[in-house]
Formats: C-alpha cells, sequence, structure tokens
C-alpha cells in the first residue's frame, strides 16, 4: 500500500470511501469535499461502492488515459455522474439510507449554487454546472434546467445503468468521450502517479478530485516523448550547471550581478537549491530536448485554431483595461529647446549650436504599471501546455496594447536549479518566445517568487529610471514540489522535502516577502480542486480559478481592476511616479 500523508479531513474521506468499498487497504485515485473543506459524504461513497463493484485498477488506468485530456477535469466530473448513476441504482436495494443521502446531497448542491457570486458562476464548466444542476433537480423533484439538445442527450446518456459490468462501464464511458468531445481514450497515453497529486491537499470546492495514483517509487520520473526528466541534482554543482547550460544556453544575468542576486536569494528554505537565469531560446537539438521543439508546433497550431476567439478575447480585455488604467500613466520625455537640461547632451549646445539638449514632457503616454506573466512550467503542467501557452499571448497581448509593459517568463527545477526563462521581454513584439513554452522538471515556488521581484526590479531600473508599480501573476496549479529539499535550520538534521506542507509554507512565506516589497502578487490557477487549500495559503483571495480559455478576459479583467483599487488604496492618492535617479544630475 502506497503510504500518504493525509490531513485530518482526508482521513475522514478516507474512511467514508473504505466504509463504502468493503476494503480497508485501498488507496483512493479520487476523493470528494464540500465547499468548506469537509468530506462530502455521499460522494465519497459513491467512490468507496465504484470500488466494490467494478474492478478499481481498470478504473484507475480509465482515469489515469483521461488525466492526457486538457479538459480532463470536466472529464473527470461528467464521468462521476455517470458512475453516480449506475453505483446507486446497484446499492440502492442493500443500502436503504443511501436515496435519502443522495436528496441530501441534491439538497446542498443547491444551497451552494445560490450562493455563488457572479465571477464563481463565470469560472465554472458550464456543461458541468447544467449537468449537475439538471440530476440533483431530478433527484430532488425540483423543475428541471433547460438544456440544449446536445445538453439533453448528454444527461440522458450520463443515465449509466446498474446492470454494467466493468467492461460494459469502460465501454459506455468511452463511447461518451469519443461521441461528445472526440475524445479517444484508447490512443491516449496513460499518465499514473503525477507528481502534483502525491501528497494531496484538502480543496475547498466540491467535487470529486483527483488524489494520484501508484506514485514514483524511484523517486525520479524517466525522460519519455512528453518532456525532460524530473532529475534529481548531483553532487557537483559545477556540473549540473554546465547540464543546464548546454540545454538553454548562456545566461542573460551572469558574473558579479549573478552573485548578487544568488546572495539575496539563496537563503532559508531555498539555501539548498540554486538559479539560472535563461533566454527564450532552447537547444532543442539535444536528445532530451527533442519534444521542446515538438510542443511548441502543438503551441502554434493551438493558437492558430483558436485564433478568431483569442484575437476577440484580447480586444475585450484591453478595452476593459484600457478603462481601468485611464489614471495610471505618465508622459514619456521627448527633446526640446526648454526644460530639465540633459548633462550628457549639454556639449551639443556650443559645438553644434543645437539647442535641443532639454526634456520634457511629450505627448506620447507610457503606464506608471509594469507586469510579469510568470508560467510554472514543471511537469505538472504537461497537459496544459497549449492552454497555457494561449492564455499568455492573450494577456500579454492586451497589456502591451494598452502600452502596459510586461514580461513573460517561465520557471522549473532541474537538478535542484531553478530555471527562471524569459520568454517575452519587455518591449517584444512578437509571441515566439511564449510559443516555445514547454513543460519539464519540478517547479521551486518560493525560490521563483523571490527571483521574480528581483527581476521586475533589475528591468525597471533599466526603463529610463523610472520606478513602476509591480503586479505579477502566476499561472500555477499550486503545488510546489523540488528534487531538492529544505536544510535543516540547525544545519544537523536532515532535510526536509520539499513537497507538501514544508513547501506550501516556503512558497507562502516567499509570497509574503514579494508582497512586502510593494508588488502585487496574483494568481491564475488551472487545476484540480485538490490543491485549493494551497493556492488560498500562498495568494490569499488574489487569485483566479480558470476551467476554460473563454474565461480569460472577465477573470483577467477583474483581477487586474482590484489590483488597481489595492494600488491606490496603498497611496491614499492617485499614483506618481518617482524617478531612480536624475539623468540630468
Amino acid at each position: 500500500m502506497l503510504v500518504r500523508n493525509y490531513s485530518g479531513e482526508q482521513r475522514r474521506a478516507l474512511n467514508i470511501i473504505w466504509n463504502a468499498a468493503g476494503d480497508y487497504s485501498l488507496v483512493p485515485d479520487f476523493m470528494a469535499f464540500a465547499r468548506d473543506g469537509s468530506p462530502d459524504f455521499y460522494m465519497n461513497t459513491v467512490v468507496g461502492l465504484s470500488c466494490k463493484y467494478y474492478d478499481s485498477e481498470r478504473l484507475r488506468d480509465f482515469f489515469g488515459r483521461v488525466s492526457s485530456f486538457v479538459r480532463r477535469d470536466e472529464f473527470d466530473d461528467l464521468l462521476w455522474l455517470g458512475i453516480e448513476s449506475a453505483v446507486y441504482q446497484r446499492e440502492e436495494g442493500e443500502r436503504f439510507s443511501l436515496s435519502a443521502l443522495r436528496r441530501e446531497h441534491g439538497e446542498d448542491f443547491f444551497r451552494e449554487h445560490a450562493t455563488f457570486s457572479r465571477q464563481q458562476m463565470m469560472l465554472q464548466s458550464m456543461l458541468t454546472l447544467n449537468q449537475q444542476e439538471a440530476r440533483w433537480a431530478f433527484v430532488t423533484g425540483r423543475r428541471a434546467p433547460v438544456l440544449t439538445p446536445k445538453e439533453t442527450r448528454i444527461r440522458d446518456r450520463l443515465l449509466f445503468p446498474g446492470t454494467d459490468d466493468t467492461d460494459a462501464l469502460l465501454e459506455r464511458m468511452r463511447d461518451f468521450l469519443k461521441e461528445f468531445f472526440r475524445a479517444d481514450v484508447d490512443n491516449a497515453l496513460p499518465i499514473r502517479g503525477r507528481r502534483m497529486f502525491r501528497r494531496p491537499r484538502v480543496p475547498v470546492d466540491r467535487l470529486v478530485v483527483r488524489v494520484g495514483g501508484s506514485g514514483d517509487p524511484s523517486g525520479r520520473l524517466r525522460r519519455n516523448e512528453h518532456g525532460f526528466a524530473l532529475d534529481t541534482a548531483s553532487k557537483n554543482r559545477a556540473e549540473d550547471l554546465e547540464f543546464i547550460r548546454e540545454h538553454f544556453g548562456e545566461a542573460v544575468i551572469k558574473g558579479s550581478e549573478l552573485e548578487g542576486i544568488r546572495q539575496k536569494l539563496i537563503t532559508g528554505a531555498d539555501s539548498g537549491a540554486d538559479i539560472y537565469f535563461a533566454g527564450e531560446t532552447v537547444r532543442s537539438g539535444n536528445r532530451e530536448l527533442k519534444d521542446a521543439a515538438l510542443q511548441g508546433e502543438r503551441n502554434r497550431a493551438y493558437v492558430r485554431d483558436n485564433a478568431r476567439f483569442i484575437t476577440s478575447a484580447r480586444h475585450r480585455l484591453a478595452s476593459r483595461l484600457e478603462a481601468a488604467l485611464s489614471d495610471h500613466s505618465f508622459s514619456l520625455p521627448e527633446e526640446s529647446r526648454g526644460g530639465r537640461l540633459e548633462a550628457g547632451k549639454a556639449y551639443r549646445l556650443p559645438v553644434f549650436k543645437d539647442g535641443r539638449v532639454f526634456l520634457r514632457e511629450g505627448e506620447e503616454k507610457e503606464r506608471d504599471i509594469s507586469v510579469l506573466l510568470l508560467l510554472d512550467a514543471s511537469t505538472s503542467r504537461m497537459n496544459t501546455q497549449e492552454l497555457i501557452a494561449a492564455q499568455s499571448v492573450l494577456i500579454s497581448g492586451a497589456l502591451e496594447s494598452c502600452s502596459v509593459p510586461t514580461l513573460v517568463a517561465a520557471f522549473r527545477s532541474l537538478r535542484g536549479i531553478t530555471v527562471l526563462q524569459i520568454l517575452k521581454d519587455f518591449g517584444a513584439r512578437d509571441d515566439d518566445g511564449i510559443l516555445r513554452y514547454f513543460a519539464s522538471g519540478w517547479n521551486r515556488d518560493s525560490l521563483a517568487l523571490r527571483a521574480s521581484s528581483l527581476l521586475m526590479d533589475r528591468y525597471d531600473k533599466k526603463s529610463r529610471g523610472m520606478m513602476r508599480k509591480h503586479i505579477i501573476m502566476v499561472l500555477t496549479d499550486a503545488s510546489p514540489n523540488d528534487s531538492v529539499g529544505i536544510p535543516s535550520p540547525s544545519g544537523r538534521g536532515r532535510d526536509v522535502s520539499y513537497e507538501g506542507e514544508p513547501a506550501v509554507r516556503a512558497a507562502s512565506d516567499a509570497a509574503d516577502e514579494v508582497r512586502g516589497s510593494g508588488a502585487i502578487l496574483n494568481a491564475l490557477y488551472y487545476g484540480s480542486g485538490a490543491n485549493l487549500e494551497n493556492l488560498h495559503r500562498i495568494y490569499g483571495k488574489n487569485h483566479l480559478r480558470i476551467r476554460a480559455l473563454s474565461q480569460i478576459g472577465l477573470g483577467v479583467a477583474e483581477l487586474l481592476e482590484s489590483s488597481l483599487r489595492e494600488l491606490e488604496a496603498r497611496e491614499g492618492r492617485v499614483y506618481t511616479p518617482r524617478r531612480l535617479e536624475d539623468p540630468g544630475g
């Protein structure tokens, strides 16, 4: 049996599943929780009954294949509605309280549904929400929602009969995904034991969530056609750095500047790690990175296929941002014959009789805000690479069109070295670097967050001496995990693994440090409900859960508007940019 570290609520959920399955050696791949993080009694019973009536290993393999799809969370929710129908019919005659539990679950659904805010409604998969509403309306005797013809067919197909054996159930689920979503499970690569769920956290959203598979007994995932291995550090740091240089090219920050950054960052929980700042170009000719180039092509194809939607959503987002940013701009200086003297050009007046040696406010405007999009590029993002690339193109394009300087960077950890890769620099006009995004390795969130704050300061000082307000937006699954542990505070004990509670605490401390520097830290979350507790602990209320590309426009606009309000509240007035240095001094 795989040993896990369960929280108290997860142990309660596990007991419910064991009781229903009649198997106390079971390690479930799914658990169900209410919105407040408490176990959902009925749906955990359904999970247990699925193991009682069907071959749990074959179900695990099937859902492992479903994991390879971008819409896996949506597929999970829909398929569990089908399984719920089947096991209820099989168990109803043996467990007389089951009918009452089912009705109570339906009533709970509508009580929670009534408290959803407009933003929460926007962040749901509407297909899943409509199917859940239809199912629980039927169970509780409420009026059924109005469904489209396709949604009606889906509702009917999800009424799985209780007469199916394991073969028939799997065939039914396979046909369902193929008919309505063109998702061929037979040709999907099974993904088992993903590190992002190795130590599950208590979710605060009601749905049946994945909590992991068979794990990775060797402690590392081997290289396959989907990207880098999760590799551990060698005993030779110079050898590890050469490995990074071979794959990511020469560092864009090095020498004494890098040493100064390392002295600030490689401390505390991250003192056993290291940092490397890379450019957008990856040496994809190397054997280990052949798939990086292929992923770039997949990203480009995805953006091409969704070009009309992305362009429309970018324009809508830019329009809303333009209104919100109206008070956050300054005039760029221009050469003139009067104003503030530029000492470095004063010689031109007597020598060349050129009077344009002064600066004054010009008509061209620029925002006093800069944004960093920080993309988690660890292996746990493997199934959503195209979506993350498209999201980044959409957001950065909208910000750039509003004259907001925007930097896009990705981070991953390999051999204990966090590689912060700059995909799109401030002022860059094309998205080619973003479309080269690919997932590999681990993710040391604490080090990446602290490095991102320094990166913003670095570029600020090179931008006309203007100190801007910083907004850092992290695209994350809130599951920090690295191969190099956290050193013992005393220096004598064993290192603590960088995962689970210690990693979340380190990331939370780093987030506090970033906020203490004056930056606004936000998160765009695309992942399972199992890590929502981590999300709240690290980012507080400044986060947005994304389930589909269509939610980006409204959600990001509201998140950035909230950031602007927070910045203005700190100032108590409309922000006036201050200069780092006087060029005329």
